[in-house]
C-alpha cells in the first residue's frame, strides 16, 4: 500500500475527531517536507495551509454530516522550505447513532505538476489572444494604408497579399523558434528571396538573433526595401547588386546593439520621391516607434542606402555567444553559416 501511494504521490490520512489526533502514511513526510521524526499532528498540518486557503478548507472540514459525509477540496500548503504546492483532498466522514462526527478518513494527492501546467497553458493562452490581435490590428492598418496608395484595385490586393506574405514569413520563423527568437540571416534570407539572383545580392554579418518585436518589425522594414529595389532600383535590372550586412556594437552603451546596412549599387539612378508614400514611412519610422531604433534612409545617384540601428535589447540572445558567422562566397551570393 505504502508503495503504490508513493507512486502515486498520494497521502492517506485518518482524523479522529474526537481525540483530534491524526495520522498519514509514511510518505505524507517527503512531500510535505516535514521531519518524519516529529508527528504532523492536524493543527500543525492546518498551520502548513496557505492562508489564503485556510477557511475554505476549514469549511469544508466543518460542513460533513450524515446526510453528506463527504468533501472533495483543493488547496495550497507551504512547506517548511517555503516551497508552495497544490493539493487535492477527498475525504469522509463518519458518524455515531446519534450523527456525531467520530472519524475522517481520505486521501490528499499532490496535484502541483498538473496545476502549473494549466497555469502555462492559461499563459499561452494569454499571450496567444494578445499576439493575434495585435496582428490583426497590424493587417488592418498595413490594408487601409495599402489602399491609400494603390491606383487600382489590381495594385491594392498585389501590394497587400505581399504585405501579409512578408508578416507570413516573420511568424512563420518565429513559431519554428518557439518564438524565442529568429537567426537575423533566415529572416534577411526569406525577405529577399523572391528577388535574388545567383549574382544579385550579398549577405554578410556575425550569427546575431532577434526577439519576436525585433523579427516582425525588421521583417516589414527589409519587405518595402526589397519591393522599392525590384520596381525601382538595384533588383528592378540584371546588372543591379544589393547587399546587406549587419555588425553587433558593444560599447557599453546600452543604446548600442545591431546595425543593419542595406545597400544597392549598379542599378539604375534614383532620387527621393516628392511625395513619400505608405512604404517610405513604413522603412522610416516603423524601427524608430516600435524598436526605439533609428533609420537613415537615403537616395543618392549610386543607389539607395539604409542604415538601422536597433538597441541591444531587441537582441534574441547575446552575440557575444556567437561562435560562427554568414559570410560572403566567391560567387557574391547570400549563404548561410
Amino acid at each position: 500500500m505504502e508503495k503504490a501511494l508513493a507512486a502515486g504521490s498520494v497521502i492517506a490520512f485518518e482524523w479522529n475527531a474526537q481525540t483530534g489526533a491524526s495520522h498519514r502514511s509514511e510518505n505524507a513526510a517527503s512531500i510535505l517536507g516535514y521531519d518524519s521524526q516529529a508527528p504532523l499532528s492536524a493543527t500543525r498540518f492546518l498551520a502548513l495551509v496557505h492562508p489564503d486557503d485556510r477557511v475554505h478548507l476549514r469549511a469544508h472540514l466543518m460542513n460533513v454530516r450524515p446526510d453528506n459525509p463527504s468533501y472533495a477540496v483543493t488547496f495550497r500548503v507551504i512547506r517548511p522550505d517555503a516551497q508552495e504546492m497544490w493539493l487535492e483532498e477527498t475525504a469522509t466522514a463518519e458518524f455515531d447513532v446519534d450523527g456525531k462526527c467520530l472519524r475522517i478518513e481520505g486521501l490528499t494527492r499532490d496535484i502541483t505538476k498538473s496545476k502549473r501546467a494549466e497555469e502555462h497553458q492559461r499563459m499561452l493562452v494569454a499571450e496567444l489572444d494578445h499576439r493575434v490581435k495585435n496582428v490583426l490590428a497590424r493587417v488592418g492598418v498595413v490594408a487601409m494604408y495599402t489602399r491609400e496608395g494603390s491606383g487600382t484595385i489590381d495594385e491594392f490586393i498585389q501590394a497587400l497579399d505581399r504585405r501579409i506574405q512578408s508578416m507570413a514569413v516573420a511568424h512563420e520563423l518565429l513559431s519554428q523558434g518557439n518564438w524565442l527568437g529568429v537567426r537575423l540571416a533566415d529572416l534577411v534570407r526569406h525577405q529577399l528571396a523572391p528577388y535574388a539572383a545567383d549574382a544579385n545580392t550579398a549577405t554578410s554579418g556575425p550569427d546575431i538573433a532577434l526577439n519576436a518585436a525585433a523579427t516582425e518589425a525588421l521583417g516589414m522594414v527589409l519587405h518595402e526595401l526589397v519591393t522599392n529595389a525590384s520596381k525601382y532600383g538595384a533588383l528592378s535590372i540584371p546588372e543591379g547588386r544589393v547587399s546587406v550586412s549587419w555588425e553587433y556594437q558593444n560599447r557599453g552603451d546600452a543604446r548600442l546593439g545591431l546595425k543593419v546596412l542595406w545597400r544597392e549599387t549598379c542599378g539604375p539612378s534614383v532620387s527621393a520621391p516628392c511625395k513619400s508614400g505608405y512604404g517610405i514611412s513604413l522603412i522610416c519610422e516603423l524601427i524608430p516607434h516600435e524598436l526605439g531604433g533609428t533609420v537613415d534612409l537615403a537616395f543618392s545617384s549610386e543607389g539607395v542606402s539604409c542604415t538601422i540601428d536597433i538597441p541591444h535589447n531587441q537582441l534574441g540572445y547575446s552575440p557575444d555567444r556567437a561562435t560562427s558567422s554568414i559570410r560572403q562566397p566567391s560567387n557574391d551570393r547570400a549563404q548561410d553559416s
